[in-house]
């Protein structure tokens, strides 16, 4: 499987299991799949930043960012993926 797909799948994982929690419409609390909680902020589409460490030092988009991606266009279109 490649690394998008997993990245992708562990979204999903987080937001079937309600770890994707909106603090404000800029600010998100991700609960990851260890069950550690890591700071999502969204200064626009193309600009979303994590706190974790494969955000922060490895400069990849996390699966974290892809649940907080996903959770924002379900929230737009009123389409679930999850």
């Amino acid at each position: 499987m490649s690394e998008g797909k997993d990245r992708q799948q562990m979204a999903l994982g987080i937001l079937r299991s309600g770890g994707v929690i909106m603090v404000n419409k800029d600010y998100f609390r991700v609960t990851g799949n260890s069950g550690r909680d890591w700071k999502v902020a969204v200064w626009s589409d193309d600009n979303i930043q994590c706190s974790c460490p494969v955000s922060k030092m490895k400069k990849q988009e996390c699966h974290h960012v892809k649940a907080v991606q996903m959770y924002l266009t379900a929230q737009r279109t009123g389409w679930r993926m999850w």
